[in-house]
């Protein structure tokens, strides 16, 4: 009857953002619709020109939300129509990290007071390489303990019976801290941006046989 030990590992590795999504809005009152969405889509075409005009290409800024809402005022029982609020939403892709302070503060320049800043995320553009050194830590892992116990029980490590890979626990999903050097400067009353690091972890349960 063979025997065998089974253990997980854990690994993690590391990687600095290199790509910036930011969600820029812009936002317009007037007395009625038309007007409304003119303006939204007048301030709307100023940060299109001015992100592509900061070196965002073509194709890495894309319209994501349109909306319109009546805007009301006075107490609920007695509400009065003053006009009409519309909201334009473009997701823009900054591929250099560097440029991403420069390019938000054109936006804004750009739109003026219908600037909205609505997030802005810090990504892998490959996370492949640090999701395969957090699997080749976390193999690693289980290989040391395993040896650990195998030597305990005075057996030794046979061939590799079984892999099983969590994949919940993959990815550059994982928590992410903010290193204290910044990474990109940032212009003249623009935002100040740092990069920080993305912890990419993964888990691996290894079966091998005792001999």
């Amino acid at each position: 009857m063979s025997r065998i030990i089974r253990l997980t590992g854990s690994g993690i590795a590391t990687a600095t953002p290199d790509v910036v999504i930011a969600r820029i809005g812009v936002e317009f009152r007037a007395a009625d619709v038309a007007g409304a969405f003119s303006g939204a889509g007048e301030a709307a075409r100023a940060v299109v020109s001015a992100v592509r005009g900061a070196g965002v290409a073509d194709g890495d800024v894309a319209t994501s939300n349109v909306g319109l809402q009546a805007v009301e005022t006075g107490p609920w029982e007695d509400r009065r129509l003053e006009g009409y609020a519309a909201n334009e939403s473009l997701t823009v892709t900054i591929r250099t990290v560097g440029d991403a302070a420069a390019v938000l503060q054109a936006a804004a320049s750009a739109a003026g007071d219908a600037a909205r800043i609505q997030s802005v995320t810090f990504a892998l553009s490959d996370g492949a390489a640090p999701a395969a050194a957090a699997r080749e830590a976390a193999f690693a892992d289980a290989r040391a303990q395993a040896e650990q116990y195998a030597a305990l029980s005075g057996d030794a490590l046979g061939a590799v019976l079984s892999i099983s890979d969590d994949p919940s626990a993959a990815g550059p999903r994982a928590e992410v801290h903010f290193a204290a050097k910044s990474v990109a400067a940032a212009p003249a009353g623009g935002p100040a941006m740092e990069a920080g690091e993305r912890h990419v972890t993964a888990r691996v349960t290894v079966e091998w046989e005792l001999v």
